[in-house]
């Protein structure tokens, strides 16, 4: 079955096990699926294998969060239909190699606004970038909000969902990536930073920043100099100031 999210979003939404199991099965792109915790039905055991094999995070909850759902008949299995395909930064960046493309990713670890997100595809996709990664669990949903903040660049720039960011990181560090962790932690200025491509600009969340152990796993970090007294920038502006002067002060 389907129905219009409760967050008024237009966004496809699927309930019941068996549709569910057979949006998984016919491969459609799945942003998340909600189900109650301690589900033990069979065919609930089942779509939680599927959705793992295809790297879709399944959300345990509380049978009361199915409250949105009321009168219908969702058997606490519901999953949001994604608003684009995703990728895999092992099958995209080999495939843009050979193509003589020296990429520019954007990875973000766990920036969950909507309209952040959206905003930063937008300003990626603008400043020539070639994919935005995110992390499977803890990330933005890929919604119609996503799609309108990134005025349909969504669309158009490559999203790449991945299990474990670390892994990602390790990968591209092996492929001759220079990665980079934009963090006021970091000594180097941004201005002052000249990278060579492939490169991939690695942005925390505006709680937390980057997490330790991701921003360990970089080549390099640098910093946005800041002057005046507020404390920082919104996520999606830094990225986009980041990626702009990283962009201007490359060299092959």
């Amino acid at each position: 079955m389907k129905e219009t999210n409760n967050s008024g979003f237009s966004d496809t939404l699927i309930f019941g096990s068996r549709p569910v199991l057979e949006a998984l099965m016919a491969g459609r792109s799945i942003d998340k699926i909600l189900v109650k915790k301690q589900h033990e039905l069979p065919i609930v055991k089942e779509i939680k294998i599927k959705a793992r094999d295809l790297g879709v995070y399944v959300q345990e909850v509380p049978a009361e969060k199915f409250s949105f759902l009321k009168n219908k008949n969702h058997q606490f299995v519901a999953a949001w239909l994604a608003e684009v395909d995703f990728h895999s930064v092992e099958s995209l960046v080999p495939d843009l190699l050979a193509q003589g493309i020296l990429p520019v990713l954007v990875i973000l670890d766990r920036v969950t606004d909507v309209r952040n997100f959206g905003s930063i595809v937008r300003t990626a996709e603008c400043l020539g970038g070639h994919a935005v990664v995110i992390p499977k669990k803890g990330s933005a949903s890929v919604n119609s909000d996503a799609v309108k903040a990134s005025a349909g660049a969504l669309t158009r720039l490559p999203i790449c969902r991945e299990n474990n960011l670390r892994d990602t990181l390790q990968y591209l560090n092996d492929s001759g990536f220079t990665t980079i962790a934009c963090t006021e932690k970091a000594n180097r200025s941004v201005y002052e930073t000249r990278l060579s491509k492939p490169l991939a600009l690695l942005m925390g969340n505006e709680e937390n920043g980057i997490a330790t152990d991701l921003r360990k796993l970089c080549s390099i970090e640098i910093k946005i100099p800041m002057m005046g007294s507020t404390a920082s920038l919104n996520v999606a502006v830094a990225t986009g100031i980041a990626l702009s002067a990283i962009l201007s002060n490359h060299h092959s």
